[in-house]
């Protein structure tokens, strides 16, 4: 079992952690009845070779550019509210998104329409979200593989220590009494960050990440990597990559299309985002 199937929906378990970790993030809010997406903001054209530019960190290198794809829901919400919100239902707490260069090559070859499908909301509209890292605080941003995150690779020791700290059916006692300190101390995400400190070191590459300035030694080593930045960023720095209409594309039955394991529907999803865009390029590496 990996972090994805830990269980964090406190919600529905108790008061106590419903405050703390339940679904308060702005993106979760009620979105308004929008039907079209031809007013969507698009960023201007950019030179061929966009998702191989890298800004130097350091001494090494994080990408030039990193996607959030989200609904068009949400997209409307994110507007409203005048940033991109960090998850708060997830570890770490942050905006979780991609690096194209490591999710076309990688990524993809266990398909993503789990990914896609996730991303369906009452439109059937999927938005890709365009963040330039050069604005965005290099100590904030962090890196996990997905080879830990989904594929249970840590090991049964450690997958059995982090539903210890996070499933609330096995948290012991006295871990819950130091949680439910830190909530009457802190707020909700000052109490996390706190309780994940506090949790043994063989788990933070998981609930804290790796500094991403160490994204390149991961790519030397063909990882799959997501990217985490641990704070909101506002619209200002975000540029729409481009769109796609699921209901145009398949019809209705969507649901059902996506958890399909025979064929990759997500890659016409990303082949109608990135259509006559540099990151089109990307495409290549995906399996059919």
């Amino acid at each position: 079992m990996g972090l994805s199937n830990v269980a964090l929906n406190l919600v529905k378990r108790s008061a106590n952690y419903a405050k703390a970790f339940g679904k308060s993030s702005i993106l979760e809010t009620k979105a308004p009845n929008i039907s079209s997406i031809s007013g969507l903001k698009y960023s201007t054209n950019l030179k061929a070779d966009t998702v191989q530019i890298a800004t130097k960190a350091g001494k090494h290198k994080i990408p030039r550019y990193l996607y959030h794809m989200t609904s068009f829901e949400n997209y409307q919400k994110i507007l409203e509210s005048g940033s991109l919100k960090c998850s708060t239902r997830h570890v770490p707490q942050g905006v979780y998104t991609l690096e194209l260069d490591s999710f076309g090559k990688y990524w993809s070859k266990d398909l993503r329409n789990d990914l896609c499908g996730k991303m369906l909301d009452d439109s059937k509209k999927i938005v890709m979200l365009k963040i330039p890292t050069k604005n965005l605080e290099q100590s904030k941003l962090r890196i996990r593989t997905q080879d830990e995150v989904e594929n249970g690779r840590l090991g049964e020791d450690v997958e059995l220590e982090i539903r210890k700290w996070f499933n609330i059916t096995e948290i012991p006692k006295e871990r819950k009494i130091l949680l439910d300190n830190l909530l009457k101390k802190y707020d909700k995400k000052t109490a996390l960050e706190k309780y994940t400190n506090m949790m043994p070191k063989k788990l933070f590459s998981l609930v804290k990440g790796y500094d991403a300035k160490m994204s390149s030694l991961f790519k030397q080593r063909r990882a799959d990597l997501e990217f985490i930045y641990l704070d909101d960023i506002p619209i200002s720095e975000i540029k729409v990559a481009g769109s796609a209409d699921c209901k145009k594309l398949f019809g209705d039955g969507l649901r059902n299309r996506f958890d399909a394991r025979d064929h990759n529907i997500a890659k016409t999803v990303f082949e109608n985002i990135f259509k006559s865009k540099p990151e089109e390029n990307m495409l290549k590496a995906w399996r059919e």
